[in-house]
């Protein structure tokens, strides 16, 4: 019964602009609240039976404490306030960890239920004032997540009833693509030239090979103009170019060197991201309409990671 009506009510799960408060609540007692309805129900046909008015008193209060405390769950609920969702970037197929910032009025803690998407319910014992629930958010594509559907449910204050909501909230979150099963065993670099003997050339500013942000002291001779220009006009840093490593000093992953179409090229190159990161290499990334120059650290990996994740690719249906 209980997982019947929350697939209906997921169907009712409004928008809400932060900070949101629960508009449509469902409630529906609990086992507790089933046997409690029972024994009162005995309690009062026994004393309509025997003519006792203690029995028959007695059997009205409990009642009159059921409903109140079924309208008491109703507002516990509807009274708390979300401020805040974020979600974790994780990869294709993995749970993304999304933790709700609530504020809760009164003065007991309270137990509160949480489930993000169609992740399971969570519950969690949560105390007065600003409080954090979390809940796991199963990931089936990559991309970037602009809502997220967050159900809550409480049985407070007595556990005779249930009610839960269920909102659709705004989030700033990506989800990283699934990386190639097999790993990476070979760098996708800068592709060969027609002779198949020697890397292609390219004039300068256009190969974004051994690049890196422009630094105070920089001389001009330096600065990529062309590659300047583009990053410049995407909002990018200023770009200069870096020898002091030497040839093998950074590592440029290159979408047309990537072996495989759509999907799995995608895969590849995220198992090399991963690989590259792991490391510690000076390692950047050139996609169809974007260059990421040369760096590292964890800033590095994740903007390779997210370019990677919102690369408008459809995979095309094998005939």
């Amino acid at each position: 019964m209980r997982s019947w009506a929350e697939r209906r009510t997921r169907a009712a799960a409004p928008k809400a602009a932060l900070p949101a408060r629960p508009r449509r609540i469902f409630i529906l007692p609990t086992g507790a609240g089933v046997a409690f309805a029972a024994t009162v129900l005995l309690l009062l046909a026994a004393a309509l039976n025997h003519t006792n008015n203690l029995a028959l008193f007695l059997s009205c209060l409990l009642a009159a404490v059921g409903v109140v405390a079924a309208v008491h769950t109703h507002l516990v609920l509807g009274r708390i306030d979300v401020h805040r969702v974020q979600l974790t970037p994780v990869f294709c197929g993995e749970d993304a960890p999304c933790a709700v910032q609530v504020r809760v009025p009164g003065t007991t803690s309270l137990t509160l239920e949480a489930c993000a998407g169609n992740g399971p319910w969570t519950p969690q014992m949560v105390q007065p004032g600003t409080a954090h629930v979390h809940a796991p958010l199963p990931t089936t594509r990559r991309g970037q997540v602009s809502w997220v559907e967050i159900g809550m449910a409480t049985a407070a204050p007595l556990g005779l009833f249930r009610a839960w909501t269920f909102m659709r909230l705004p989030v700033h979150g990506v989800i990283y693509p699934t990386p190639w099963p097999g790993g990476c065993p070979v760098f996708p670099i800068r592709p060969m030239s027609a002779d198949a003997n020697a890397p292609q050339q390219s004039t300068a500013g256009d190969d974004p090979q051994d690049l890196r942000p422009y630094r105070p002291g920089d001389a001009p001779t330096r600065i990529a103009w062309k590659t300047a220009a583009r990053s410049l006009a995407r909002g990018g840093p200023l770009v200069v170019f870096d020898h002091s490593d030497g040839q093998g000093g950074a590592v440029l992953l290159h979408w047309d060197a990537c072996p495989g179409q759509g999907e799995e090229r995608i895969q590849r190159l995220t198992a090399c991201v991963e690989a590259a990161a792991r490391a510690q290499l000076r390692y950047g990334l050139c996609l169809p309409g974007m260059v990421i120059v040369p760096e590292k650290g964890e800033a590095q990996r994740h903007r390779c990671l997210e370019a990677l994740a919102l690369l408008p690719w459809e995979e095309r249906p094998t005939r």
